[in-house]
Formats: structure tokens, sequence, C-alpha cells
């Protein structure tokens, strides 16, 4: 199922939900929760993801939901959420190699 839904692009959508609403808990907490189950185990999914730009979505997500006003015990299970999926992308080397070329 996990192949047929990277084939459909909802890593794409998934990744382009949370660059576009950031600061939208429930759009943020759903789509890294699909991210994270996805992603876990699925180096594919996990480099498609960076490919999207994935990384770059879940800290922009992390930065605006981690602010002292937002400390509340829904934020840290959303951070919890954000975590996890970054987490899984980063795990995927594809990650680490575009990382690496952005600075050399």
């Amino acid at each position: 199922q996990k192949r047929q839904l990277l084939e459909a692009g909802i890593v794409t959508v998934l990744v382009n939900a949370i660059r576009t609403y950031p600061t939208e808990s429930g759009v943020c907490l759903q789509a890294a929760a699909a991210l994270h189950i996805l992603g876990e185990r699925a180096p594919p999914v996990a480099m498609e993801a960076c490919n999207a730009g994935g990384v770059e979505a879940l800290l922009a997500a992390i930065k605006c939901h981690s602010s002292e006003e937002e400390q509340a015990a829904d934020s840290t299970g959303l951070l919890d959420h954000l975590l996890l999926a970054l987490r899984c992308i980063v795990s995927s080397p594809c990650s680490l190699s575009r990382f690496r070329k952005k600075r050399g």
C-alpha cells in the first residue's frame, strides 16, 4: 500500500501541506503523522519527502510551534509528531547527501 500511495504523489502533497500551512496545528499534525507512518522503514518514501523539501518544511513548522506561548500540552504532541516525521526523512541517505551537496 505504501508503494501505491508513493506513486500517487501523496508524500509530495503532505510535504506541500506542511510547507503551505506551517502555523496550522491540525494540518501539521495530520501531515506529520502520515509522513511518519508512511516513511517508517520505507527509504523510497523518505527519499521522496526529502526531494520534495520535507526537511525544510518540517523545520519551519517546528519553529512555528516551538515558541514560548505554544508550550501547551497540545503543542508538545504536535512537536513529537513533527520530530518523528523529521527523523524518518533525515534517516535516509538521500537527505544526508542532499545537505552535503549544498555545503560543497
